[in-house]
């Protein structure tokens, strides 16, 4: 290498169809649950406190969804070595992270009101900490 300027040759960025498509179904996403929550009547025994679950159930189907796309991805890796497998494994588990992590806040949110406590040492709720921390770790 030279002493003098870097050169590379980068590429233009483009937007593919699928770039819209991802970004026209988060604006679809956002929307769909604003409307829910905005025009839902409270509910008879919670009020609007039920709204919560229009967000903590759709994350919590993530939560469970996302590490068996983890096991399809690392398994498809572990027999066919392409770096993309790995790459999109990787990927669904920062998704699962994030997903894991807003259903425990939600939940403890929901809790609060409802059952007087932040947290119980119920199943559920211990197993989808320890998945958090297994996905965090």
């Amino acid at each position: 290498m030279t002493s003098g300027t870097l050169t590379a040759s980068v590429a233009p960025a483009r937007t593919s169809r699928w770039t819209i498509f991802g970004w026209f179904a988060f604006a679809f996403l956002v929307s769909s649950q604003v409307l829910a929550i905005a025009i839902s009547p409270p509910d008879r025994d919670m009020g609007d406190l039920q709204k919560i679950m229009y967000v903590h159930v759709p994350a919590a189907w993530m939560t469970m969804l996302a590490p068996l796309t983890v096991l399809v991805f690392a398994l498809k890796y572990l027999w066919t070595r392409r770096e993309s497998d790995d790459l999109l494994a990787a990927s669904a588990a920062e998704v699962a992270t994030t997903f894991a992590g807003l259903t425990l806040v939600l939940g403890m949110i929901w809790a609060r009101p409802t059952w007087g406590v932040w947290w119980t040492w119920d199943a559920r709720l211990t197993s989808t900490l320890v998945l958090f921390l297994i996905l965090a770790g």
